[in-house]
């Protein structure tokens, strides 16, 4: 972990969205989502326009610690920023929701998906099933 720490450190700034989800997903894997919305929160404050691929590595960070409140927020500043959210970046929401008995979000999140023009996956449903299960709603 130190080794990674020193790593980011030692590329100074990061300028290109490629790199920040770069990053993240390295943050991520090490089971540290924490480090990785930090980076993003970063790269943000010193200007570093997100795209959907950083603002899905923050969704998916917030999904692994179940903070399904921060994902939907995350979602709509997604939106406010003039970025679309695509169906990586509802999975992602539904599964943080589904982490945490979120079954009716999770369940609306699929509408919304499909008033969107997105296609739920099996991904989607699967993490609502399992909100629903856990809300031991059927």
């Amino acid at each position: 972990m130190k080794e990674v720490e020193r790593d980011v450190a030692g590329l100074g700034q990061i300028q290109v969205p490629k790199e920040v989800s770069i990053v993240m997903a390295a943050f991520k894997r090490l089971n540290r989502p924490d480090r990785s919305l930090d980076i993003f929160f970063e790269t943000q404050r010193a200007g570093l326009k997100a795209n959907v691929i950083t603002y899905n590595s923050a969704l998916a960070a917030y999904a692994k610690m179940g903070q399904w409140q921060q994902a939907m927020d995350m979602l709509d500043k997604m939106r406010k920023d003039g970025i679309e959210p695509n169906e990586i970046s509802y999975n992602s929401v539904i599964s943080a929701c589904s982490n945490r008995e979120q079954w009716a979000r999770a369940v609306d999140l699929i509408s919304e998906m499909r008033r969107r023009g997105l296609e739920p996956d099996v991904f989607s449903y699967t993490s609502a099933i399992w909100a629903c299960d856990r809300g031991k709603q059927t």
